[in-house]
This record gives structure tokens, C-alpha cells and sequence, in this order.
């Protein structure tokens, strides 16, 4: 724990330090392209600083975002309102992707968590299911764990599935499977964190040629959702609980989910 809580601290300021020098970079080089598109000059090798200082500068925001989780600002939202925007930012990564096939939104409670967060630790599981090479339509489904009292989001695809290596490490930051370049490893580290500073988690199920079965779990009570230092949330007092009712169907088992 202390070497995790150095380690975060290291990557912390050297995010601060060398996010200034990459946004000058960036913005010189901008100011280069255009000068040499009215000069009639080839823009090109411009162009490549601005994308790799770009490059950079996202990894250093990720590696922040890591070392350091922003605190959940809890709110009342609905389980649709999150859906949409983890699916609007997976379009952002992949844009000829499909949106997912959604279930279960009619039945689910208003939920008080930190939207944005959601949204976000959700988008990279639906990114990962595109880039699955999935044969079939990514299927999002939510219902409601009453024995747990956890809100429940599934992402299921039917792609190539994941090795007992890479399972076993795909929290790992900068751990992937993909081939060098395509991406740097820390999405589901990063979902991983956010979940996590909702009070919720992540599990993953998968098996080679069978798909991937992503599990995201929050807390349903909003008196369960509190900061990590153990300070009750502004969710203490809020509104009461909201109503909830036994879905139709338990998050089943991703070779059922699969098939």
C-alpha cells in the first residue's frame, strides 16, 4: 500500500510538470500548421506534433486520473441518462461503432451517484466490447441485485474472449493484449478506479472464442455511497430511497450470456 501510495504521488506531479510543457507544444504547432498552409507548405509534419503531443497529454490525464480519482459529486440521475452518455463516448473512441442493444432501463430506479463517473467507467467497457471483433451486436442489459442492493450493468459481447492471462491481469495498468500503438492499457484500470470510488466494482468473466461478460455494480441504497476516507456523502441526506422492483431476469452467467 505505501509503495501503490508513492507511486501515486510520482505519477501525480510528473502529470503537473509535464502537462505545461505539452500544451505549448501543442499550441505552436497549431499555429505552424497554419502558417504553412497559407505559405502553401506541406502541414504534415505539424500536424504529426500537434496528434502526438495530444497523445501525451491524454496519457498523462489518464495516469492523473489513476493516481488520483476525482471525488464522486453525487447526484440524482436515472440509469437511461448514463447509458446514453457512456454510449456517446464510446462513439467518440470508436465512431463507426453501433450503439449497444440496451435492456432493462424500464424497470430501473432513479440511482444517486456521480453520473459522469458512471458514464465513463461504463464507456470503456462498451469500448472494449467493440474492439472485441465481436461477431454480433454488444448487448447491454441493467437490472437491479435487491439481495445485494446493487444496481447492475452488463456488457456482453461475442468476440474473441480473454485468456486466464489476460484476465488475470486486465486491471493491470498498461497491461493489453492489442497490439502496440492501439491502445496503452488504462481503461479498465481507470473504469476499474472509478467504480471503485462509487462504492462499486468491476468483474470481468470471459473464455477464448466465447465472448466477454463485463460486470459493473454501484450501490442501490444512497446511504451506502460514501468517499473512501469514511466521510458520510451529501447522499445521507438526500432524497429517500428510491423504489425499486425485482427485475425479470439475474445477471446470468456469461456463457449464457454468450451463446
Amino acid at each position: 500500500k505505501q509503495s501503490m501510495a508513492r507511486l501515486g504521488e510520482m505519477a501525480s506531479g510528473a502529470a503537473h510538470e509535464m502537462n505545461n510543457p505539452l500544451a505549448v507544444i501543442s499550441g505552436r504547432a497549431q499555429l505552424l500548421m497554419k502558417r504553412l498552409e497559407a505559405g502553401g507548405g506541406d502541414p504534415a509534419d505539424a500536424e504529426q506534433i500537434h496528434q502526438q503531443a495530444q497523445r501525451l497529454s491524454e496519457l498523462i490525464t489518464s495516469l492523473r486520473l489513476f493516481a488520483e480519482p476525482p471525488r464522486p459529486n453525487l447526484a440524482r440521475t436515472t440509469a437511461a441518462e448514463v447509458v446514453e452518455a457512456a454510449t456517446r463516448q464510446m462513439k467518440e473512441q470508436e465512431p463507426g461503432a453501433a450503439a449497444p442493444l440496451v435492456s432493462g432501463l424500464e424497470e430501473a430506479p432513479p440511482l444517486w451517484t456521480d453520473a459522469e463517473q458512471l458514464a465513463s467507467a461504463l464507456a470503456e467497457l462498451l469500448t472494449n466490447a467493440v474492439q472485441a471483433q465481436t461477431r454480433d451486436w454488444v448487448r447491454l442489459s441493467a437490472s437491479v441485485d435487491l439481495l445485494h442492493d446493487r444496481f447492475v450493468f452488463q456488457v456482453m459481447d461475442t468476440g474473441h474472449g480473454m485468456d486466464a492471462r489476460t484476465l488475470e491481469h486486465a486491471f493491470d495498468p498498461f497491461y493489453s493484449n492489442k497490439p502496440a500503438g492501439r491502445r496503452v492499457g488504462l481503461g479498465l484500470a481507470r473504469a476499474k478506479r472509478l467504480a471503485e470510488g462509487l462504492a462499486g466494482d468491476i468483474e470481468l468473466m470471459s473464455s477464448p472464442e466465447k465472448g466477454t461478460t463485463a460486470v459493473l455494480s454501484v450501490p442501490l441504497s444512497e446511504g451506502r455511497t460514501e468517499v473512501e476516507t469514511g466521510e458520510a456523502s451529501d447522499a445521507a441526506t438526500g432524497p429517500g430511497h428510491p423504489g425499486v422492483r425485482e427485475p425479470a431476469e439475474r445477471p446470468g452467467s456469461p456463457n449464457g450470456a454468450t451463446a
